[in-house]
């Protein structure tokens, strides 16, 4: 499929549906928030609908049938969503409409995780591995915000978008009632001989009070790609562990108070010192790497007052890289001498966040609030190693945010969204690899800017909903780029949902959203001086009464960048245009099987690796993949899960558009679960 036929079949598809549903559809439920409504499908995800924010959420059931080894490989079936670097758990990171995760970078500013509210993740430096370093199994949802409209609670210079995740808790287990139970998950993975293994320990000693431990081991070889080539340096021994207690009290259970631990450890032996390698040009080391995160958050809620809905949260996610130098390994260079120092260098990210917010409900004449206003301040920290070639110090950060959804009418809204965010930089060292010596570059660098944006929506009664937005974003440099100026972006967004049921049959359900985005960036660090990126993102989902359903979601993107020279050429960090379709049929809560197709076109673009800037030329791929869940209700299986999943079915050799790394080639699961 060429890249001008899928935008054609595409448009065709969004155009035909939304221009059906007038005469087919019934009112739709109104939203009561800025995300707008999550309309409920027979189908694998459920669509959000009535909002300017492209949204996505993946609840606890889908990250279990997506199997996936790391939490950015699950998110890779959402529009606008790309797995960069190869599917290794240290290296792969997410890129989210051609920002992120690069060929050269684990991450940077322009897409944000958060874990329980903590940040986490690294600034651009190419010996740091990526934000999605983490286990897909202690969490029950991730939602994924794309774009900068709905940026502005959670941080500045936000193009690509958000990524929120929050870990299970006991309830999850206990439903809620005091109780003891037991959650176990065993899974194997043919191509890798991967096993996993997740207990989990929950305990509720009354309805005030949840306590949950869970521990994860995941391992596996390196695995194989459709050749039956071996891919280096992309096995795992990834054990992760979370801790987490909840406590509610007072009037109407009004105040909570929630404590949440998280740690993920790696020990790769023989790997490259750079987590990426583009160009292979490192030695090899042995490499711990440690993530914890700690969050503590109290809620302050009372019902009988839609004044207050107060949060205070502080959290500290913490990143720490051990390289050790592998006996018998030659670690000097003819032109640099002894590099025993550069390579056997520790790193380590320290992010501490203290966050205030609260969210009140109340009325000017005819308009309707729904407001959000809070103040964050940050200290982030990156060690500083004098043998090596990074730069350290402290980022001290506070922002205060405000974001108002305003009702019009019943069916017209507003949103005004505006941050503030001040930063104060004391770097040591230079980034020049031939003077590594502390601060030879200045004391302090400091940058403040304003940014926001307004969003606008308006609902017709059949159940059809338009909305626009736009936005201002102001990137402030991080701890390795003080001295560069703040880059800025501009992104303008048109969309239109449609969501209702009994439109083509009794009993079935439909629901649709595309959404065409523009962004400018300007400022740009480097050779570049701007980007220039536009995009078209779709998401459907069609169910009938008799468990039937389909999902499908598609992504369309074309990117410039212009040098500082003023020549241009295709955006280095473009993804591939996408599309991908889910059929499936469901037999109740007890049966559920699909096939899915995934589709990406081919691309032309430019490489940046540390040797030069390349083009690259990515052939177009296309992989199945069977599912099946089984959740027995009755008998000697009854509580059982049983998933078996077959990805790359047809052993289809490829390499994505932004990896550095052939995908894995077919690749067989099996996952058993139970709680006891």
């Amino acid at each position: 499929m060429s890249k001008s036929h899928l935008r054609s079949t595409t448009a065709v598809l969004l155009t035909t549906l939304v221009a059906a549903t007038p005469a087919l559809a019934q009112e739709a439920e109104a939203d009561a928030g800025f995300l707008g409504t999550l309309f409920l499908t027979f189908g694998k995800r459920d669509v959000s609908i009535n909002s300017p924010v492209s949204t996505t959420v993946l609840d606890e059931d889908e990250l279990e049938d997506r199997q996936a080894s790391t939490l950015a490989e699950a998110l890779v079936t959402i529009p606008g969503v790309t797995l960069a670097n190869g599917y290794s758990a240290q290296a792969a990171g997410v890129n989210i409409r051609g920002f992120g995760t690069d060929s050269t970078f684990g991450g940077d500013q322009s897409v944000v995780f958060l874990e329980d509210g903590a940040t986490v993740g690294a600034e651009p430096l190419y010996r740091i591995s990526t934000q999605a370093f983490t286990d897909p199994l202690l969490y029950k949802s991730v939602e994924v915000r794309r774009g900068t409209i709905g940026s502005f609670e959670f941080g500045s210079g936000i193009m690509g978008g958000v990524v929120i995740s929050e870990t299970k808790d006991a309830s999850d287990f206990t439903d809620g009632e005091p109780g003891f139970k037991i959650g176990q998950t065993l899974e194997y993975s043919s191509n890798g001989n991967g096993l996993t293994s997740s207990t989990t320990l929950a305990w509720q000693p009354s309805e005030n009070i949840e306590i949950l431990g869970n521990y994860v081991l995941r391992k596996s070889d390196d695995y194989q790609n459709g050749d039956g080539t071996t891919q280096p340096q992309t096995d795992s021994d990834m054990p992760s562990a979370l801790l987490k207690g909840k406590f509610t009290f007072g009037q109407d259970n009004e105040h909570a108070l929630t404590l949440s631990y998280k740690q993920s450890t790696s020990d790769d032996k023989d790997v490259s010192f750079d987590f990426i390698d583009p160009d292979g040009r490192f030695r090899r080391v042995d490499r711990v790497q440690e993530d914890k995160v700690t969050s503590l958050t109290y809620t302050y809620s009372p019902v009988d007052n839609d004044l207050i809905d107060f949060t205070a949260q502080l959290t500290r996610s913490d990143r720490f890289v051990d390289n050790n130098l592998i006996a018998g390994v030659d670690y000097t260079s003819p032109t640099s001498g002894d590099l025993s120092g550069f390579y056997g260098a520790e790193f380590e990210y320290v992010t501490t966040k203290l966050l205030l917010k609260n969210n009140a409900l109340f009325s000017t004449g005819m308009l309707k609030h729904d407001l959000t206003f809070g103040v964050e301040v940050s200290d982030r920290e990156r060690s500083h190693n004098a043998a090596s070639s990074a730069v350290g110090g402290t980022n001290r950060r506070i922002a205060i945010f405000a974001v108002d959804d305003i009702n019009v009418t019943d069916t017209f809204s507003l949103t005004p969204a505006l941050r503030f965010e001040k930063s104060k930089l004391d770097p040591v060292g230079t980034s020049d690899f031939a003077r590594p010596v502390p601060n030879t570059i200045e004391d302090t660098y400091e940058h403040d800017a304003w940014m926001g944006g307004l969003a606008a929506k308006y609902e017709f009664e059949n159940g059809l909903s338009v909305f626009g937005s736009a936005a201002y974003s102001v990137s402030l440099p991080g701890i390795g780029s003080a001295w560069n100026a703040p880059q800025k972006s501009r992104t303008y967004e048109l969309g239109a949902s449609f969501a209702s049921t009994d439109v083509f049959s009794a009993g079935d359900n439909l629901s649709i959203r595309g959404n065409f985005y523009k962004t400018h960036v300007w400022d740009v660090t480097g050779d570049v001086d701007t980007i220039d990126s536009t995009g078209l993102e779709l998401e459907a989902s069609y169910g009938l009464e008799n468990g039937t359903y389909f999902d499908v979601n598609a992504n369309i993107v074309d990117g410039t960048e212009t040098l500082t020279t003023g020549a241009s050429r295709v955006w280095a960090s473009l993804p591939s245009d996408s599309v991908n379709l889910t059929v499936g049929k469901k037999w109740g809560d007890m049966l559920d099987l699909s096939w899915e197709l995934t589709h990406h076109a081919a691309a032309k673009r430019h490489n940046r690796t540390f040797t030069g800037t390349t083009v690259v030329d990515t052939d177009s791929w296309t992989t199945h993949n069977l599912r099946a869940t089984y959740k027995p209700q009755e008998g000697l299986l009854e509580g059982f899960e049983m998933r078996v999943g077959i990805d790359n079915l047809f052993d289809t050799t490829y390499r994505a558009n932004l990896a550095t790394y052939d995908a894995p080639g077919r690749n067989i699961k099996f996952t058993l679960s139970k709680v006891f």
